[in-house]
Parts: C-alpha cells; structure tokens; sequence
C-alpha cells in the first residue's frame, strides 16, 4: 500500500506539570490551544506576548 502524501504522524510527548501550567495559562490569556503551542515549540518558534517582544527590542537597540 503505498504512504499518502503529507500524512500526519501523532507523537506522545510527555511536558512537565509546571510548563502546562503556563501553556494552559496562556491559552486562556491569548486564546492559543495548548496543542497548537506544542507544534509551534516543536518547529523552533517561542510564543511571546509582544508587549515582551517590544520591551526587549528596546534594550537591546538602546545598547
């Protein structure tokens, strides 16, 4: 039987208590579902608020 063309995989993928903490924390202030969080942290991005994003700009073109 030949494999379909992007097929998904399901992984399990153990987190601990103290980061699905603030995955759910951040689902509820942004409204990102934790499992879309997880697929964005396994492709390399980090999720910040931009006010954070903002500040640290700021420092570092103030340097």
């Amino acid at each position: 039987m030949p494999k379909k063309k992007n097929a998904s995989v399901r992984v399990p993928v153990q987190i601990p208590k103290e980061e699905y903490k603030e995955m759910e924390k951040l689902r509820d202030e942004v409204g990102i579902p934790v499992a879309q969080q997880i697929k964005l942290l396994l492709h390399g991005y980090r999720i910040v608020k931009a006010e954070e994003a903002l500040k640290k700009d700021l420092k570092e073109s103030k340097s």
